[in-house]
């Protein structure tokens, strides 16, 4: 019998772009002879803390107690974590999910989800970790207003400073993030492999329409869309703009531009399309992340349509950088045939060297190293 390293992926299922990151790590990693396993945080949680079942005394109790900020004041014997109780619910689900079976049984963690970071800090002798970092978490939480207390978000940063450095290995979604982070800590780590985004071959290609339409796909109900922003853009343009992916905010779900979720099935729609468009909240950790509709737009040849202070040398000659004044001047401009032909053919030409099996090689082979 040949022993295979058994991989348990930690993700949180958003039906988007990190789940799709998860799944295709899963797939090459399988290819190569290893065992993966697909943890997904959002159920489990969902699960631990509202499961009833009658038949045991203590599952009624764990079901009248399922609110996590409370168990986490009971469970934590450390005075400081109770006071902060966003840290203290990092700090019970990294406990939570070490002591699963899926956990304890598995040679190799890899962490997608930054709420489950905290989880590397519990390996056992016989593990090897892996972060796959997609933000600056700290930054993150932050900016949408999670944690008040600046004494809790230091104790973050620390906390996410610690992962980094403790990791046997580190990826990244994107350069930029790798250098906000450096910036933002000044640690060192013990390995780090290049697996930056990818994106899919796409059958279905863009063509140019002699009324130019414009798609957004995303979830319109964070921070970091500038939801209110990208309402004012689709009212302001003289130009077609639909919007798909979830939201609850009002502003979005009343405008008729509005269609809900794309279902991955009928993602081919975006080929449809002449331009994609990205909206961002304007802050430092935004500039420098990444947004993965950026290369799915690219896929399928559309010029993506980029808030001008958001320059990535990388994804820039596929790209169209505008500022809210000039939107449809620079959307006009580059409706012309020659110019937007060129954007175009610039973004298949991004979007081939950008393959998911190119971006994931040397993680893969990495992993299947250990």
């Amino acid at each position: 019998m040949i022993f295979r390293k058994k991989v348990l992926l930690i993700y949180s299922h958003d039906r988007m772009a990190n789940t799709l990151r998860a799944k295709k790590i899963k797939s090459a990693l399988e290819k190569k002879g290893l065992s993966v396993q697909l943890f997904d945080s959002t159920v489990f949680f969902t699960n631990f803390y509202n499961k009833l079942d009658k038949d045991t005394f203590w599952s009624w109790i764990k079901y009248k107690l399922r609110f996590l900020e409370f168990l986490c004041q009971l469970w934590s014997g450390n005075n400081s974590i109770k006071k902060y109780p966003f840290l203290a619910k990092l700090n019970q689900r990294a406990k939570a999910i070490a002591k699963t079976k899926e956990f304890l049984t598995s040679n190799i963690i890899l962490i997608q989800s930054p709420f489950e970071m905290m989880v590397l800090l519990h390996k056992y002798p016989w593990q090897t970790t892996i972060y796959d970092a997609h933000t600056c978490f700290a930054d993150e939480i932050s900016l949408t207003g999670k944690v008040s207390s600046s004494i809790e978000l230091g104790l973050i940063a620390q906390a996410e400073k610690k992962v980094l450095e403790k990791a046997d290995l580190v990826t990244f979604a994107w350069p930029s993030i790798k250098r906000f982070l450096i910036k933002k800590y000044h640690f060192r780590f013990k390995k780090t492999v290049v697996a930056n985004w990818g994106c899919e071959k796409q059958l279905k290609k863009a063509s140019l329409k002699k009324k130019p339409q414009i798609i957004f796909l995303g979830n319109m109900s964070d921070y970091w869309v500038d939801s209110l922003g990208l309402a004012n853009l689709v009212k302001a343009s003289q130009f077609k703009i639909d919007l798909f992916g979830r939201s609850q905010n009002p502003t979005i779900i009343n405008l008729d531009q509005y269609h809900g979720y794309l279902p991955h099935a009928q993602l081919n729609r975006v080929a449809n399309y002449q331009f994609g468009l990205i909206t961002l909240s304007k802050d430092e950790l935004r500039r420098e992340t990444f947004s993965a509709k950026h290369l799915l737009y690219f896929s399928f040849g559309l010029p993506v349509l980029c808030p001008e202070w958001r320059r990535d040398e990388v994804l820039a000659p596929g790209t169209i950088y505008y500022k809210t004044d000039n939107f449809n001047q620079v959307v006009k401009k580059y409706s012309q045939s020659k110019l937007w032909h060129k954007k175009h053919l610039a973004a298949l030409k991004i979007a081939k060297s950008h393959n998911w099996r190119k971006q994931l090689k040397l993680l893969v082979n990495t992993i299947a190293d250990f």
